[in-house]
């Protein structure tokens, strides 16, 4: 078992190992309203996107504490970037503690997603050939634009 205060260095060793990745595409980022891919991507393979997930889903379950050092530390470097990981986390996180069995099954079932949630939804959704509809007036969602999953609660 990793002590937290490895599991700090650790991660904030990650986010180190993004930071010119972040740094060169946080003007794109900016333009495009939303996190580019490569940004993605690079949070993503360092393992940033699973701070609070559980243990035994493949993610860090880091404390409150760990995760706003980790965040803030990303914020510094392109503050979409650190709120786009916030968002993502709490998403999953929430996902991995509260979904019943069968539905982590489904959710997991090709390691952690990237998530985003919307709390409370002012719409609707049905199910269509292919996806869904989405209906209504929505609050914005951060990170829906890179996300497989959508928690709307």
């Amino acid at each position: 078992m990793t002590s937290e205060t490895d599991m700090r260095k650790e991660l904030l060793a990650r986010v180190e190992q993004v930071r010119e990745v972040l740094t060169r595409t946080a003007a794109e980022s900016e333009e495009a309203r939303f996190l580019v891919p490569e940004a993605v991507s690079a949070l993503r393979e360092a393992g940033l996107l699973r701070l609070k997930v559980a243990a035994e889903l493949g993610g860090w379950e880091a404390t409150p504490a760990t995760q706003m050092l980790v965040i803030e530390a990303l914020t510094e470097i392109d503050p979409a970037a650190g709120w786009n990981v916030m968002v993502n986390n709490n998403s999953t996180g929430f996902m991995s503690a509260y979904l019943p069995d069968a539905a982590i099954a489904e959710v997991f079932s090709d390691g952690v997603p990237i998530a985003a949630g919307v709390a409370p939804p002012m719409g609707s959704a049905r199910r269509v050939d292919g996806g869904y509809v989405f209906t209504g007036r929505w609050k914005t969602c951060s990170g829906v634009r890179q996300s497989s999953w959508l928690r709307l609660t």
